[in-house]
């Protein structure tokens, strides 16, 4: 079963007609009861290119293309021209909407035979995904995806890499749509909510980078909205939004960072966005891969790929240090990939990490700033990651 671990192994040599036949076939008779655990959306991944690394419980690596079927967010069905043993650990690639590629670990939950060499298998993800970064959902799919993120305990602001959570409250649902959508256009994942009460609810089960509040809810009060968070010890960026530009002096003694008049426009929105968190618009509207200075040494081309199939773990540290302002996990973060970084090609990693151990040195810590850093570096990161995600 073993392979040299660079060549995937097609064991299916099929004309995409043929594979899209056998994958009909295997649907036809495979048709049964499906199980209390299969009840998910699944919706068609049939002509993707996925591959596959399947290792043995004895060490032994397999690397395949393999012919999808379905995908859900919980795991994978597709066909393949070998048998593989369940609970054997994998690493599957699937294409995303985005022409990124995206590596999840998982575990080969079942394998059954269906004629000569020809295997149905599935596959259960160790994480759930976000559809909607895979295939295009119809209405309806989109609804009966986010029931089950629901379901799970998972919102859309779980999934993913972004700039961070934003929490959009406006008793207006079209302008939470609208504002909504342009901070989803910055990167960022959006949760929404029109009223206090719905706030108050939200804050205890999701923490937010940043908070676009309106000054005036209906009958309620967004300014002491505004004081209630910063009484509760919760000092994520707050920008105060409304209709009347005589508040504006009461939201920043409340506690806003900025403050935006409607109606404001998209660059406006982006404006205040990136000075409440301390980014840098025009740096950060980088998205081109960051390949390392050291790509062309074939002795560090082993180093690079563990040093950046690493950073995974790296992201989900930080931006749990972010959210929670842990500054010695964040000292301890960023001075690991300060050391790392340039040595593996990447200065960018290295003055990033550097900047914020700077801000976390300095005797009055300015959160904003050390916040701003840190959704720097995950930027760049996320550029490192595009570069060898293939």
């Amino acid at each position: 079963m073993a392979s040299d671990g660079n060549k995937p192994i097609e064991t299916l040599r099929l004309s995409a007609a043929e594979k899209q036949k056998l994958v009909e076939y295997v649907e036809h008779q495979g048709k049964r009861p499906v199980e209390d655990d299969r009840r998910a959306l699944r919706v068609s991944f049939v002509g993707r290119k996925v591959l596959i690394k399947v290792t043995s419980q004895e060490g032994q690596t397999m690397v395949c293309t393999v012919v999808p079927r379905n995908l859900s967010r919980r795991g994978l069905a597709f066909v393949h021209g070998r048998y593989v043993y369940p609970d054997c650990a994998c690493e599957i690639t699937l294409p995303m909407l985005s022409g990124k590629w995206c590596v999840l670990k998982g575990v080969i939950r079942r394998c059954r035979h269906v004629t000569g060499i020809v295997h149905e298998v599935s596959v259960v993800f160790d994480e759930t995904i976000d559809l909607n970064q895979f295939v295009r959902l119809t209405t309806e799919q989109a609804e009966t995806h986010l029931a089950e993120m629901t379901e799970d305990g998972l919102g859309e602001d779980d999934l993913g890499n972004t700039r961070g959570r934003v929490l959009i409250v406006d008793d207006l649902a079209a302008d939470r749509r609208l504002f909504g959508m342009w901070m989803k256009k910055l990167n960022f994942t959006v949760k929404e909510a029109p009223d206090v009460s719905s706030v108050l609810q939200v804050i205890n089960q999701t923490k937010f980078d940043l908070f676009v509040v309106d000054a005036n809810l209906g009958d309620e009060d967004g300014i002491e909205l505004i004081m209630h968070l910063r009484g509760q010890g919760i000092l994520s960026p707050v920008i105060s939004i409304s209709a009347d530009d005589t508040v504006q002096d009461r939201a920043r003694e409340a506690g806003a960072c900025e403050t935006l008049a409607k109606p404001f426009t998209f660059e406006d929105l982006k404006k205040a966005a990136f000075a409440s968190l301390s980014l840098d618009g025009d740096k950060s509207s980088d998205d081109s891969p960051m390949f390392s200075d050291l790509e062309g040494d074939a002795d560090m081309a082993p180093l690079i790929a563990d040093f950046v199939k690493g950073l995974g773990v790296y992201v989900a540290k930080l931006r749990s240090a972010n959210a929670d302002s842990d500054f010695e996990s964040l000292s301890r973060l960023a001075g690991n990939l300060k050391g790392a970084g340039t040595s593996h090609g990447f200065a960018p990693v290295t003055e990033a990490a550097s900047g914020i151990a700077e801000s976390l040195a300095q005797e009055e810590r300015d959160l904003n700033q050390i916040r701003g850093g840190v959704n720097e570096l995950l930027h760049i990161i996320r550029r490192v990651q595009a570069a060898y995600d293939e």
